[in-house]
Order: C-alpha cells, then sequence, then structure tokens
C-alpha cells in the first residue's frame, strides 16, 4: 500500500510544531505531532479505507488530549496531574512500539483482497445497494431477537455483543459501498440519520460510531488531502464536535434518566422516552449556553484523555505497591479467556476494585459509572517501564498478525464486505483506555466467532448481496 499524499497535512503539522515552540511544555507538543506524522506516514494508505489509521489514532486522542490541555491552559503536565509528565511519555512510547509491532507485523501482507479505490469501485459495482440495506436490517433483527432471547446478567450474555458484530459488518460495508459506488444519495442519508438517530439509545456515547463511520470509509476516495476536501467534510465534523460538548453537557441526567434512577447501566425506559428526554436536555444546554462552560470543557478533557489513573497508578507503582511481574496478564487472560462453564468460580469482573487498588482514588458504593486503569496502565504495573514497551510491542505484533488472517481469511469475499469483516475483528483492537479483560475477550472470542463461528453467515450474505445486474 502507498501512503496517502497530504502535504497540506504534513505542512501543517511542521507549522505546528514551529508554533510548539512557544508552549509551555514545547518538547511535548512537538513530540505529539512528529509521533502524528509517524502514525499517518506508516498507515494511512492512498485511496483506502481509513480503518487501521483509525485503530491508533483513537489512542493516541485518549493519550494526547492532556498535552493539548496542557498546551491550551499553559499549565505544566505535573500541573494537571501529579507524574503527568512521566505517565505521557510512557504512554506516548508505548503507543509508537505498539505501532511500530504492527507495522513489523504487516509489512510483507498480501493486499490482492483491498487492494485501493480500483478493486474497492469494481467491486461495489457487483453489490446491490438495496439488498445491502436489506442485510442491515436483517442483521439487526437478528440481533434483537439474541438480546430478548438472552436474559439480562446470562452467563452467556456476551455472545449477543459478538452477534451485533455481524450488524456492524453489515453497516461498515454499506458504508463502503457508498463511498465506493457514489450513487443511492437518498438511501444512504436516510440510513445515516436513523442510525445516527437510534443511537443516542445508549448508556455510551454511540452517537460518534456513525461519523466515524463516514471518515473512515470515505478516505478511500482520495490519493490526497486538500483544502477543498477538508471544506467538503466541514458539514460532518463541525456537528461531531459540537455534539462531544452537548453529550459531556447532559449524560449525567440522561444516563439517571435511563437507569430509572438505579445504579446499573441497564437501559429502563423505551427508545422513544429516551429520545424524547435526550431531545429535552439537549435543548436545555443549548438555551442556557452551557455547552463551553469551563466545567464541560475540563470534563470533555477528562473523558477525551485518559492519563488521570494511569498517572495516579505511577504514583504508587511501586513506591507503595511492587511491579506485578506478569500476575495482572495472568489474571486477566483467565478471565477472558477460560469460559465460565469451565470455571464458574472465576468471580464478577470488578475494574472499580483494580482502579482503586493501584491509586488513591476510592469510589465508595457508587457503581453507577465504569472505571478501568487501561491495559497501557496494567503493562506497567506488571512489568515497570522497559518491560510495558517490550508487551505493547508484543500487543502490536499479535494484532498485525490478527491483521493478516482476517484477510487471508476472506480473501474470496467481495472486498466490501472484507473491509466490515476486517472493521469489526479489529475494533477492539485500537484502545488505550479499555483493561486487558476487556481487550482479550472481545479480541480472542471476537476473532473465533467472526473469522469461523460466524463464517457461512458471511459467505451466504456475500452471494445474497450480489447485484442481478453486474455493469461491467
Amino acid at each position: 500500500m502507498k501512503a496517502m499524499k497530504s502535504p497540506l497535512v504534513y505542512s501543517t503539522i511542521s507549522i505546528a510544531c514551529i508554533l510548539s515552540l512557544g508552549t509551555i511544555e514545547p518538547a511535548i507538543s512537538i513530540w505529539s505531532l512528529l509521533l502524528s506524522l509517524v502514525l499517518l506516514k506508516w498507515f494511512w494508505w492512498s485511496e483506502t479505507p481509513a480503518v487501521i489509521p483509525f485503530l491508533f489514532f483513537l489512542p493516541f486522542i485518549e493519550i494526547h488530549t492532556t498535552a493539548l490541555q496542557s498546551a491550551q491552559e499553559s499549565v505544566s503536565l505535573e500541573d494537571i496531574y501529579k507524574n503527568g509528565g512521566t505517565t505521557f511519555w510512557l504512554a506516548s512510547l508505548g503507543l509508537l512500539f505498539c505501532a511500530a509491532g504492527f507495522k513489523a507485523s504487516t509489512r510483507s501482507i498480501n493486499w490482492s483482497p483491498l487492494r485501493t479505490k480500483t478493486k474497492l469501485a469494481s467491486d461495489a459495482q457487483e453489490i446491490s445497494q438495496i439488498k445491502l440495506g436489506f442485510s442491515v436490517i436483517l442483521a439487526l433483527a437478528f440481533s434483537s431477537f439474541i438480546d430478548i432471547a438472552i436474559p439480562y446478567g446470562s452467563r452467556v450474555e456476551q455472545l449477543q455483543y459478538f452477534v451485533n458484530g455481524i450488524s456492524s459488518a453489515c453497516v461498515f460495508s454499506f458504508f463502503l459501498h457508498y463511498m465506493a459506488n457514489n450513487k443511492g444519495h437518498v438511501l444512504f442519508w436516510s440510513v445515516f440519520s436513523i442510525f445516527l438517530v437510534s443511537s443516542f439509545y445508549s448508556y455510551f456515547s454511540s452517537w460518534r460510531t456513525p461519523f466515524f463511520l463516514l471518515l473512515i470509509t470515505s478516505m478511500m476516495r482520495y490519493k490526497e488531502i486538500r483544502t477543498t476536501q477538508l471544506l467538503k467534510a466541514t458539514p460532518v465534523l463541525v456537528p461531531m464536535f459540537l455534539l462531544v460538548f452537548l453529550w459531556q453537557s447532559v449524560k449525567g441526567e440522561y444516563r439517571e434518566f435511563l437507569s430509572g434512577g438505579y445504579q446499573t447501566q441497564q437501559i429502563r425506559v423505551s427508545q422513544s422516552e429516551a429520545l424524547n428526554k435526550f431531545g429535552e436536555l439537549a435543548q436545555s444546554a443549548v438555551e442556557s449556553n452551557s455547552l463551553f462552560d469551563d466545567e464541560v470543557v475540563e470534563a470533555t478533557y477528562k473523558r477525551a484523555g485518559y492519563l488521570e489513573y494511569f498517572s495516579a497508578a505511577v504514583t504508587k507503582v511501586p513506591e507503595e505497591l511492587p511491579h506485578e511481574s506478569g500476575k495482572l496478564l495472568q489474571q486477566s487472560l483467565n478471565f477472558a479467556l477460560v469460559p465460565r462453564i469451565i470455571n464458574p468460580n472465576k468471580g464478577v469482573k470488578n475494574d472499580r476494585a483494580k482502579v482503586e487498588k493501584y491509586t488513591d482514588f476510592y469510589f465508595g458504593a457508587n457503581s453507577f459509572s465504569s472505571f478501568s486503569l487501561g491495559h497501557y496502565c496494567e503493562a506497567y504495573i506488571d512489568w515497570g517501564p522497559y518491560g510495558m514497551m517490550i508487551h505493547l510491542l508484543i500487543y502490536g505484533l499479535l494484532g498485525g498478525l490478527l491483521f493478516r488472517i482476517t484477510i487471508k481469511r476472506y480473501n474470496k469475499l467481495n472486498s466490501i464486505l472484507v473491509w466490515g469483516i476486517v472493521w469489526v475483528v479489529m475494533y477492539p483492537f485500537g484502545t488505550f483506555q479499555q483493561d486487558m479483560v476487556t481487550v482479550a475477550g472481545r479480541i480472542t472470542w471476537g476473532a473465533v466467532c467472526h473469522l469461523y463461528l460466524f463464517s457461512p453467515i458471511y459467505n451466504r450474505l456475500d452471494k445474497f448481496i450480489q447485484s442481478d445486474t453486474v455493469i461491467n
């Protein structure tokens, strides 16, 4: 794959590096910009869906948002978090090692099933948009059936998550098909609107996914990024930016409404009730001009960045608690990979207890929110600074191997659908804030399901979505 030509992006980052000399911590600012250039050079491929860049830029944002906060507020990372500077370098270098492992593992990959815009455009003409859209509906209906069939708290509840991945693969393929074919505008934007509105019926910020898919799939159209293309993306980027602050303004009250006031993440209201409530809260936030209050901006920085717990762990380990020498990793893999039917006594996943043990944060009886050290932090607790880098290098190597296996497994399917499967299989890999239990479980069992258990479904789907009339 050829790297995307993006002189505008590269020149903008170069200018930003010069301007960074005036920030309170120029070394951190310049390093952040240079690392973004490295990631773009390695993974931003010409005329290709930006799945792999997304996997690295999502953790990049989670790590480097605090550096942006430091530059914007003219305070050092040490002023934001104790040991914030040390933690930043550990996390950022860890991302570089992870990316290097992935890069090394995919250096000689066979791209023939996914080769650039020409292949995608050709394969898109072989697919019926109507049939692909209908497949999305069927997959969503199947997910709803599984949701009803498997009760909340069941031992096999995780199966629902992986079944939902089928609909996610179909939705990604639907977006990519539109970008490659550039036809059926009314149908596509109708589906996008429905997808966006319905995504607010969630305890988490699921509304980001439609925007992510729009941006990721649209990259297959471009050999390089120009000013005109950025201007065309404004109708997508501006609403997404505003929704970040809107969600941060209303999410506390909205989540409490969804749960019916219970200390749980289970939704106890109907979709219509939830969306009406969200509309009311959003209108109130806009009318009160509270979207960009200092409190909301500060909370947004903390939510987008994820160095708080990591910094607290660096402060406590190894000063108060010794490094675990792999004990955390062993426990995480045992919990994630050994089915409960084999080990019924493995207990319940408790991220809060782990956070409280390795940091000075204490949450009392509150279980209404989710907490996680993040698997980068856990790697530091296990191995220390140097061992953490080796750990993340291996993690990157395994991620690249999974990417290769996915492509090889489905190299005979239509490339539009292959990218949908790649998206679902690889998505859990691209995170900084998720703990290793979640990462290992979703990657491993997701690969088992989507590469083997669900392969008959994808093979039938590939045949079903074929257009009756193929245009040569």
